[in-house]
């Protein structure tokens, strides 16, 4: 400066140039990418990063305290290097002891630099390692589905006495051939006689294997414990099983027999499982806006004391001498 005036020197040492120009190389070009990738960008890796749960602050706080360590790790790390360049020679016991020292931070620095810098490659290989595991569970899941489904169309093939009978009509000298099975006498219509029996003879059919569909709506049961995404489908299925099952087409008032009916075997442990929902699953009924539907069925005697059928779709249904 002029006369009477101080003069200010600053040193600018090669360690401090080439640490600095290269920490602001680093943060250049880091910025260039960044901007480049653009938002989708961003967001993607976000989500590979398995962080799409976080709100945007938090995961901006994260990125903002990654950066910051990132960043004193690379001064130091350049800050150490350059230190090194900048002794050329030990000619002294102590200075040979500083580069030894230099030498073990920058080994020291540069581990944990690099544990820094794959922390997101990290979280990207446990975010893909965790899908690939939904992705498994989920297809164990849709083959237990598969199997439990194949199961409620289980049938078995059985042999039956039965035979053909002859009726008379003496009014209107009619005569009408019907088939009975000797473990369900036929009932006669009014003004009806037995004429010729003929012989019991073993005819095979085949039923609804019961134990078998049973086992396949517990099996189901099973599944919506296990898995709460699955548990609205599942139960689609034991309500639309329920209707292929017990469908009325007849809904004119029937008197009552005096002794209690019961429902089969089958249809009754669907509704049991029904009815016996937890009620967080009852929560992700209501989430999706789902009910019940068990419209168009006959569920005559029918137990329902058991279970929560508030939301039940039951128009057009039978429900002679059911217990509620």
């Amino acid at each position: 400066m002029g006369d009477g005036g101080n003069t200010i020197t600053l040193t600018l040492t090669w360690q401090v140039f080439g640490t600095a120009m290269t920490v602001l190389a680093v943060v250049v070009l880091s910025a260039f990418v960044l901007l480049a990738t653009g938002k989708g960008r961003l967001d993607l890796g976000r989500e590979r990063m398995g962080l799409e749960g976080l709100p945007h602050f938090v995961v901006l706080i994260l990125t903002v305290i990654w950066a910051a360590l990132l960043l004193t790790l690379l001064w130091g790390v350049f800050w150490v290097i350059f230190g090194i360049m900048d002794r050329t020679a030990a000619p002294t016991q102590a200075e040979g002891l500083d580069l030894r020292w230099s030498l073990l931070t920058l080994t020291a620095l540069t581990a944990a630099l690099g544990a820094v810098i794959s922390l997101p490659f990290t979280l990207i290989r446990m975010a893909l390692n965790r899908r690939q595991t939904e992705t498994a569970e989920q297809g164990h899941i849709n083959d237990r589905i598969n199997t439990a489904v194949q199961g409620l169309g289980a049938e078995k093939e059985v042999n039956r006495l039965g035979r053909q009978v002859t009726l008379l009509f003496k009014e209107a000298e009619a005569v009408s051939i019907e088939f009975e099975w000797k473990d369900e006498p036929l009932q006669l219509p009014p003004g009806a006689t037995r004429g010729k029996n003929e012989k019991w003879e073993n005819i095979a059919v085949t039923i609804p294997n019961l134990e078998v569909r049973i086992g396949a709506i517990y099996a189901l049961e099973r599944i919506t414990q296990d898995s709460d995404r699955d548990h609205v489908q599942i139960m689609e299925i034991l309500c639309a099983y329920i209707r292929e099952n017990a469908k009325t087409s007849d809904l004119t008032p029937k008197e009552l027999p005096f002794e209690r009916g019961s429902l089969r075997v089958d249809l009754q442990a669907a509704i049991d499982v029904i009815g016996r929902r937890y009620e967080s699953q009852k929560s992700v009924e209501r989430a999706k806006r789902y009910r019940l539907d068990l419209r168009g069925t006959d569920l005559s005697f029918a137990n329902f004391a058991r279970g929560d059928f508030s939301a039940a779709i039951l128009a057009s249904c039978r429900l002679g001498g059911v217990c509620i």
